[in-house]
C-alpha cells in the first residue's frame, strides 16, 4: 500500500471561542497562527487538511493525523512563580460532518512543532475510508488563579504551525 502525506499551514486554523471574552488576540504570522487565550477559558481550533478522497482510482483511507503546536507557559511575576497554564485536552477528527475519532483526556502542552512526535501524532484505531474532507478540531483550555496582588493574569499564547495526515490507497 502506498502512503500519501498531505499538510496545511497553521494559518488555516479557525478559532471557535467559548464566549466573546475567550480570545485576547489572534495573529497570523509567517510560521503559523498565534492565539492568545484568556485565563480560565477554553476554545476549539479547527484546521482543514487537504484531502485526496480518491488516489489512483481508489478511495483513500486515513491512517493518522498530525497537529503541530507550541504552548507558551508564562510566569505571573518574579515574586509569584506560579505559571498560568494552557493545554490541549481533546482532539477530534472529522470527515465532512461525520466524526471519525475522538482523542479524549489529553494533557498536551510544550513545543511540538518541529517534527512528528508522540504528542502531536494521532493514529486512528482503524483506517477510515475518506468520504469528502478531513478536519482536525482541537480543544484548548487555560487555567490560573488570581490573587489580590495579581487580579488579572496574562493570556496564554498557543501557536498552531501546521497540520497534516497520512492517507493510504
Amino acid at each position: 500500500m502506498a502512503v500519501t502525506q498531505m499538510w496545511v499551514h497553521g494559518n488555516a486554523v479557525t478559532v471557535e471561542p467559548q464566549d466573546p471574552d475567550t480570545i485576547d488576540r489572534q495573529k497570523h504570522l509567517e510560521f503559523g497562527a498565534k492565539i492568545l487565550v484568556n485565563i480560565n477559558k477554553f476554545t476549539w481550533m479547527h484546521i482543514p487538511v487537504p484531502t485526496p478522497a480518491i488516489l489512483r482510482g481508489v478511495r483513500a483511507r486515513l491512517l493518522r493525523v498530525f497537529f503541530f503546536y507550541a504552548v507558551e507557559q508564562q510566569l505571573v511575576s518574579p515574586t509569584m512563580p506560579q505559571p498560568t497554564g494552557g493545554r490541549f485536552v481533546e482532539l477530534r477528527v472529522f470527515d465532512g460532518h461525520r466524526e471519525v475519532q475522538v482523542f479524549p483526556n489529553l494533557n498536551l502542552s510544550g513545543s511540538h512543532f518541529e517534527h512528528a512526535d508522540a504528542l502531536n501524532t494521532f493514529n486512528l484505531s482503524q483506517p477510515h475510508e475518506v468520504n469528502v474532507g478531513i478536519t482536525i478540531s482541537a480543544n484548548f483550555e487555560t487555567s490560573g488563579t488570581t490573587t489580590t496582588d495579581i487580579p488579572q493574569l496574562p493570556p496564554v499564547a498557543v501557536t498552531v504551525t501546521t497540520a497534516g495526515a497520512d492517507f493510504e490507497t
